[in-house]
């Protein structure tokens, strides 16, 4: 936990006696689009009479920032364009708490939010990653390749749920005994990152029509046996 607090009397944000702190939660989200969030902040001061209902508050995307969401005391709102009905912005006297609720979050919507009161006291701030609500899937093919040095080897990959052409895809290899070892990269825009050491006889490609990548190694070596993995988004 992390609290931003100022120790002693706080004169520069008049309304503000005492210790007080935000305690602000989650740290970290991640969810997927569609669903719904809630980003909490407890108000917590040894002062009895610093309670929620008496201070305007705002919501950042970075403190150096400006507000992008705001609740008065009098209940009206002021959200930044771009902010629409889907956020909400409440109050709960009982746990002396400010709550941001997202509904049918988007790709968007990811960012940082910080709550802040006076422009000066602020949250640790939640980190909300919202992901596609249909992550890839990979699907290698042949299971088992077998060649005879000197020949090439085709490795595919399908992909669903994604386009091939818009895809950084990488290329990894395992050796028997060994840890897994990046070959090459084939990132969306057509260029090729090779590990040192592997040379252009390992060609990707994409096959945008099969929504497909592949992996060519030309003029196979003894030592290019191994088992041969792709990856996209670094976990798929």
């Amino acid at each position: 936990r992390v609290e931003v607090a100022a120790r002693g009397e706080l004169p520069l944000q008049p309304g503000l006696k005492g210790n007080t702190s935000l305690i602000q939660s989650p740290g970290a989200l991640v969810v997927r689009e569609g669903e719904t969030v809630e980003i909490r902040c407890v108000l917590n001061s040894t002062n009895v009479n610093n309670i929620v209902k008496i201070f305007d508050i705002h919501w950042y995307n970075s403190r150096n920032g400006i507000p992008k969401l705001s609740l008065y005391v009098n209940g009206q709102t002021y959200k930044s364009p771009g902010f629409s009905e889907r956020f909400q912005l409440s109050r709960d006297d009982a746990s002396n708490s400010y709550s941001l609720t997202i509904r049918e979050v988007k790709i968007a919507d990811s960012a940082d939010y910080i709550f802040c009161i006076w422009g000066t006291l602020f949250g640790n701030g939640t980190q909300l990653n919202v992901t596609i609500a249909n992550p890839p899937i990979l699907i290698q093919f042949p299971r088992l390749e077998r060649v005879t040095e000197g020949h090439t080897a085709r490795l595919w990959c399908s992909m669903e749920n994604s386009e091939v052409g818009n895809t950084d895809v990488h290329w990894y290899r395992e050796l028997p005994g060994q840890d897994m070892e990046w070959v090459l990269t084939h990132e969306a825009g057509g260029s090729v990152r090779r590990r040192p050491g592997f040379t252009e006889r390992f060609q990707p490609f994409k096959d945008v029509s099969n929504s497909s990548f592949i992996l060519n190694v030309t003029n196979v070596m003894l030592i290019d046996s191994a088992v041969y993995y792709c990856t996209v988004w670094g976990d798929i």
